[in-house]
Order: C-alpha cells, then structure tokens, then sequence
C-alpha cells in the first residue's frame, strides 16, 4: 500500500481532478458520505472538492495499486494537536486498522503533532472499533451531539486520542 499526500505542487494537485471525483462518487456508491459527513458539511462533489482543497485541511490517500482504500484528512490544528476524520473504503472493510495506522503514522511524522483528537458519531461502531484496534483511549460519548441530517436523529460523539509515542516511529 502507497500513502499519498492531496497537496497542491507548483502549479497543480498531486491528486487529479477527474480521480478526486472518481473518489467521491466510489464514497457515494458505498454510502459512506452518509456516515463520513453525517452532519451536512459536504453534500456535493463540487463541496468535496473545495473541502479537500481548503488549506485548513491536511488530506492523505491511501492506495493498494490503483484503488484507493482510505482517505483522511487532519483540521483543527493547534500548537501540537489536531482533529483526524476519515474514510475506510471497502477492500479494506473488517481489515482497516493496517490502513488507519499506516495514516496515523505518517500524521505523527509531522515533528509538531503530539496528540491526534477524534470524533466519532456514537452510531458508527465499525469506525469506533476501528479505531479503538488503532490504539486509541476512548474519553467517552456525548450525548445529542449534533443531528445526522440523513436520518434527522440526534447522535452522539464518541470522543477519542490518539498520542504520539514509539509505535508511529
């Protein structure tokens, strides 16, 4: 597997255009933008596109040949913190944790980052497993955190860390 950076080079986006849109119709076709942006923050390609391309956002790709089998990206950024979102695609369902922590390894590669914050909607347990089996410590569960605009339920936000330490050396 190959991780690759969305970063913009000289005088275009290491990622091209066509496959970025390739991969937000692959996250449509496997439900995963239901689960990924719950919330309303990207409902169209042209959003995801712009999301993606926002410098407040650090984008990473994982591959396995010419497939891509994760996307996440880290925002919030503090002194030494920042807040992790992703997507597992389906080669890699029921064996995400190799990806996730290929992904956490190279976000701990940046010299600053010494903690990595996440939330998980309460009702995605395949994620919350997920990045439980990656090494993170669950803080706990806020109830009715936001509203999963597809379903028009409340959720809650399983809060969790990661930390840097020598297993992403």
């Amino acid at each position: 597997m190959e991780i690759l950076p969305y970063v913009f080079l000289k005088d275009r986006w290491s990622i091209p255009y066509d496959t970025i849109k390739s991969i937000w119709e692959k996250m449509q076709e496997e439900k995963s933008v239901e689960s990924v942006f719950c919330t309303g923050t990207v409902k169209t390609f042209e959003e995801f596109n712009l999301f993606l391309r926002n410098p407040k956002n650090s984008v990473v790709t994982i591959w396995q040949g010419n497939e891509i089998v994760f996307l996440g990206w880290l925002n919030s950024f503090n002194l030494n913190s920042a807040a992790a979102h992703f997507n597992c695609f389906k080669p890699v369902w029921g064996r995400s944790v190799e990806v996730g922590k290929m992904a956490l390894k190279y976000w701990f590669g940046f010299k600053f980052m010494d903690t990595i914050i996440g939330t998980v909607p309460d009702d995605n347990q395949r994620a919350i497993n997920m990045v439980k089996k990656c090494g993170a410590t669950v803080i706990g569960t806020i109830p009715s955190y936001s509203t999963n605009i597809y379903t028009n339920k409340k959720i809650g936000a399983t809060i969790l860390f990661f930390e840097r330490g020598d297993k992403w050396i």
